[in-house]
């Protein structure tokens, strides 16, 4: 008798091979997928090193030229001059020569990812021995792919003691040599009408209640700024020392000497300690800790803002409700009571003398372009267009 399986596949196994099928097709097609995704953004990462290489070149024959080059998926690219207009016929030179002369055609992103990560452009900069010493600080940190932080670290606490008009007192009061800073800020303004002077012409206060908002918006970026000129060339060893003096002072329970420590974490060319830019600094340890893996986030502390009410929360939230001298103090002093603190500030992977490095290079960075910071924005240092700026230094460095 004949084998009546030989006649041909039953339903059941029909079906079972078509799913069989199907399933082998969607796993190819997910992997395809992938390996297409893959190779897109290695042809994207090649361009980009490309672009980045016509840029050095070009700096050879036009020193002291910077522009940017603007990439789309979907549109041509653009050369511009990152701070004169007639750089940007150059910046196409230079493109030019290494790409052709249809390069604006020819340069476009394969994917989104970098599309939005250089959706500010890749600026082609020319960046000095010091200033690329300064990314390889933030390089080898834990801000390394945190910018927003870093500038955060570095903008906030300018808002914290400065923001407040009833606070601007006592912040002038503690540092002679920001209220020299501020009061010429006052004058370079045409605001002379709110300073107040003594009989012999010196200057002994101002009505900060006169400022508009808009005017105390600029106070308060350019007083990061002023920090950030303060802050550039203080050494890491020094710095980090200056702190453990003031974990020192503070298990002493003895306040002034607290203070008098704190004041010299950063400090003049001649020695004398500035009390601001060393807050700043101090601030800047704590925004690495939150950042870091010590710490937990579970536990909420209360702190007085600047008119003296309780606020409660997680040191993040804490980081930016602080408003005032002693609101910064009771900040620091949550931080530094933090239970994973310690292990961040001693770590034998020195993570915290890294994270002290990188704010004093963003610093450095920032003194360095402040001319380009629109001080007139809310919350200048972390605008979209300063992030685009450090990010790409880090990329060049």
């Amino acid at each position: 008798m004949a084998n009546k399986r030989n006649a041909g596949f039953t339903l059941v196994e029909l079906i079972v091979v078509i799913v069989i099928l199907a399933i082998l097709a969607g796993v190819g097609t997910v992997a395809y997928g992938a390996y297409i995704k893959k190779a897109n953004e290695a042809k994207d990462a090649q361009l980009l090193g490309d672009i980045r290489y016509a840029g050095a070149l070009g700096a050879y024959t036009n020193p002291g030229v910077d522009g940017i080059v603007y990439v789309y998926t979907d549109a041509d690219a653009v050369a511009a001059g990152r701070t004169a207009a007639d750089d940007a016929a150059v910046i196409g030179e230079w493109m030019e020569n290494a790409f052709g002369s249809g390069w604006a055609e020819t340069l476009r992103w394969k994917t989104e990812t970098y599309s939005t990560m250089y959706a500010g452009g890749i600026y082609l900069l020319q960046i000095t021995e010091e200033q690329k010493n300064a990314v390889s600080d933030i390089l080898n940190s834990g801000y390394a792919d945190k910018t927003e932080a870093l500038l955060s670290s570095a903008g906030n606490p300018a808002n914290i003691l400065a923001r407040g008009k009833n606070n601007l007192p006592m912040t002038l009061a503690m540092d002679a040599g920001y209220a020299a800073w501020a009061y010429q800020w006052l004058q370079d303004k045409g605001l002379d009408s709110l300073l107040t002077s003594a009989p012999d012409g010196s200057i002994t206060g101002a009505n900060w209640d006169g400022l508009t908002d808009a005017q105390l918006t600029q106070l308060v970026n350019e007083t990061a700024l002023y920090i950030a000129s303060a802050t550039k060339g203080t050494g890491v060893e020094d710095a980090y020392g200056g702190i453990c003096m003031v974990a020192a002072a503070a298990q002493s329970g003895d306040g002034s000497a607290v203070m008098n420590a704190m004041r010299q974490v950063v400090t003049d060319e001649n020695g004398n300690g500035m009390m601001l830019p060393s807050l700043a600094l101090l601030y800047s340890t704590t925004v690495g800790y939150l950042n870091s893996e010590q710490y937990s986030g579970d536990q909420s502390y209360t702190i007085r803002d600047g008119r003296g009410n309780p606020i409660t929360g997680t040191l993040e939230e804490l980081s930016v409700k602080a408003q005032g001298v002693s609101s910064m103090m009771e900040y620091l002093s949550a931080v530094m009571s933090d239970p994973g603190y310690y292990q961040y500030f001693t770590g034998a992977d020195g993570r915290y003398q890294q994270d002290v490095a990188a704010y004093i290079g963003v610093m450095n960075l920032l003194d360095n372009y402040s001319d380009e910071i629109q001080t007139d924005r809310e919350s200048a240092l972390t605008d979209p267009g300063v992030v685009a700026l450090i990010n790409n230094l880090l990329a060049a460095g």
